[in-house]
């Protein structure tokens, strides 16, 4: 009895402590029917003991309870009895009809008879209410610091990363597997000029050690492409107990600001090192700042503060220039240009070219202007002395030329006269020795005589006394004699010299025949000279124009050695060819085409010059000539309507004639050799 009484008072020892658990302790038998439901839990899950007793723990709630499949595995497990310890998670329907979320302890006791099953249940709920609550707590300071513009960074006790912000991350070009990576060697292992960065240098490091805080103006981190970036930082300790844990850096990278800060210094020790005079100053004049040539120039000391002002280093008209000229147009135009002096004392003025221009501060909005001077007073010297030298050389030249221009034909008549007496002399009984001398002396004479006109042309023109003489003339007919005068030069070289008259181009013109028949002469004369093989031609055209004008298009073409690209603008300098071998070769004073080029201008035109080696040249040009009241008539030709075939090896010859002729209305058929003529 005695026995029976302890095991009684054991019994319900053990009870009162099941009752008083924290934990809702349910007791099961090996059918996983209820055997025994505690005071907690009764308290949390809502059903008194007298309710649950026999009960199976699905048959407690909802059937769509998600606890339900929890039920079903306890059930087997019950029913296997091969266990010892096993946990759940799941949510309760309470009767009350709270939602729980708890922890469930499966235990197996074993006894002699048979087995029970305690079943512990802990209620999570506020649990995870806080969990959550510190999740959303963890992800709105996260938020919070990503939204930050600058780069944060938190290590732990040992250097190690255990957070960066997104601007940290993106600055660095990091993702979040660098977080547990040692800092110091990652990101601040070398330094930019080269070597180790060393512990005891970083201020990271012994922010860490000393607790303090640090602000840093300028370091470098490293990308994780291995580019160095330049920061501004502050790293501040973390404590917990008194106990550094760790630190807290945030950065801003200023590689842009720190680039501009090198280029400024650099341009600033150009500006100190720059011979000329460099200065910056206000809207009103007053100096700002100024380079060391120009303060040792002025003979200055002592800082620029702003009381210096243009109106004390340059004369009074210079700074009316300067205040009502040259400063509205830096304004206006950003820039200004030109020339102005400065006082270096009190007696002397040296004189400048400046630039002026207008700059805006980036910080605050602030117009300025800088300007630079270089001083050209022996320059300017030199060239007044330049000048007079050459206003001299001009009026010798003038002098030459209007002496050369007057006494023109006092040059050209003994000239002349010995030509004319030469010609004379020839047609007397002379022996084949004489001949052949005076052949010479009218050969030479004749190219001298060349020379001759061709110098007091351009001394005319040099001295401006070529005048225009306008004449009505036949055009097509001029062309045709300068193409018959120069027809035997052409044939002894065997090249053919083919006038090109369009049939719609003007036959009378007023103008100065005889100086267009020159040009001609001088262009076509080059054409032979340069061509040893083909042909050259001359063509005329219209341009267009109306009843009282035309526009004419004149060009010489030829098949000859051609003009590289390099040397076509000294093709029309007085005396000067295109190639010293070409005047060895060919002769020539080298007047030709300058003095064509000067009459073409006199004209109203401007030549021009399309030519390469090997591929001949075409020298053209367009002038305006009036018409006369009236042109001739063509009269209705015979022949309109009438075939003809035209025969010719020279495809060029082939195309003009039969143009010509197709405009006056016959029918034309070509062929360019005796066989095809014969098909």
């Amino acid at each position: 009895i005695e026995r029976s009484i302890k095991f009684e008072e054991r019994e319900k020892q053990i009870r009162n402590i099941i009752n008083a658990s924290v934990y809702s302790v349910i007791t099961l038998d090996a059918e996983s029917k209820i055997i025994d439901w505690n005071n907690t839990a009764e308290k949390v899950l809502g059903w008194p003991k007298s309710q649950v007793i026999g009960r199976k723990l699905k048959a407690l709630f909802a059937a769509e309870d998600s606890a339900g499949e929890v039920f079903q595995q306890i059930e087997q497990l019950i029913q296997k009895a091969d266990f010892n310890h096993r946990d759940f998670v799941t949510e309760l329907v309470t009767a009350p009809s709270n939602r729980l979320t708890v922890k469930l302890t499966l235990q197996m006791i074993s006894n002699r008879d048979d087995n029970v099953f305690i079943l512990n249940v802990y209620d999570m709920t506020d649990q995870i209410l806080q969990e959550k609550a510190l999740i959303l707590a963890n992800k709105k300071s996260k938020d919070l610091l990503d939204s930050i513009h600058a780069g944060i960074v938190e290590l732990d006790q040992s250097g190690k990363i255990s957070f960066m912000n997104r601007s940290a991350l993106k600055s660095l070009d990091y993702d979040e597997e660098i977080f547990g990576e040692n800092f110091h060697e990652w990101i601040q292992p070398a330094l930019p000029a080269g070597g180790k960065y060393e512990k005891a240098d970083s201020p990271i490091i012994n922010c860490l050690k000393k607790g303090d805080i640090r602000e840093i103006d300028l370091d470098s981190f490293i990308r994780a492409d291995g580019v160095f970036i330049y920061v501004q930082y502050t790293c501040s300790p973390l404590y917990i107990d008194s106990e550094i844990s760790g630190l807290v850096i945030s950065f801003n990278e200023i590689t842009e600001q720190y680039k501009a800060m090198q280029e400024q210094s650099r341009l600033l020790q150009i500006t100190e090192s720059s011979p000329e005079f460099i200065a910056t100053f206000s809207l009103d004049g007053s100096i700002l700042s100024i380079n060391e040539s120009m303060r040792r120039r002025l003979n200055l000391s002592g800082e620029i503060d702003g009381s210096l002002n243009f109106r004390a280093i340059i004369p009074a008209d210079e700074y009316k220039n300067l205040v009502n000229v040259a400063i509205p147009t830096a304004f206006m135009n950003k820039v200004w240009k030109g020339e102005s002096k400065l006082k270096v004392d009190n007696s002397e003025s040296i004189i400048v070219s400046q630039v002026i221009m207008r700059h805006q501060a980036s910080y605050d909005g602030t117009q300025y202007f800088s300007t630079i001077m270089a001083d050209i007073t022996d320059s300017k010297k030199a060239e007044a002395l330049l000048v007079a030298a050459k206003d001299e050389a001009e009026a010798a030249v003038r002098a030459k030329s209007e002496f050369l221009a007057t006494m023109s034909h006092e040059i050209r008549t003994p000239m002349n006269g010995v030509l004319g007496m030469t010609q004379l002399l020839v047609d007397t009984s002379l022996d084949n020795e004489q001949k052949d001398l005076v052949n010479h002396i009218e050969s030479s004479g004749n190219a001298l005589i060349t020379i001759i006109n061709n110098i007091l042309d351009y001394s005319k023109i040099e001295a401006h006394k070529m005048d225009l003489e306008p004449i009505e003339f036949d055009l097509e007919r001029s062309a045709y004699e300068v193409c018959s005068l120069l027809l035997p030069k052409a044939s002894e070289k065997n090249l053919e010299l083919i006038l090109d008259f369009a049939p719609d181009c003007p036959k009378r013109v007023i103008g100065d025949a005889g100086r267009l028949r020159q040009i001609l002469m001088n262009l076509i004369g080059n054409a032979i000279k340069f061509t040893d093989d083909g042909h050259i031609i001359l063509q005329i055209q219209s341009e267009g124009g109306n009843n009282e004008r035309t526009n004419l298009a004149i060009s010489v073409i030829d098949t000859g050695i051609g003009i590289a690209h390099e040397k076509h603008a000294m093709l029309f300098e007085s005396f000067t060819q295109a190639d010293a071998s070409t005047t060895r070769k060919y002769g020539g004073t080298g007047l030709g085409l300058s003095i064509c080029q000067q009459l073409i201008e006199l004209m109203g035109g401007q030549i021009q010059v399309d030519s390469e080696p090997g591929k001949g040249s075409i020298f053209y040009f367009e002038i305006e000539l009036p018409l006369p009241a009236e042109q001739p008539v063509l009269k209705k030709s015979s022949l309109q309507n009438r075939r003809i075939l035209i025969v010719d090896d020279n495809s060029i010859n082939l195309e003009i004639l039969s143009r010509q002729l197709q405009h006056i209305g016959m029918q034309v058929s070509t062929a360019n050799s005796h066989g095809r003529t014969i098909e």
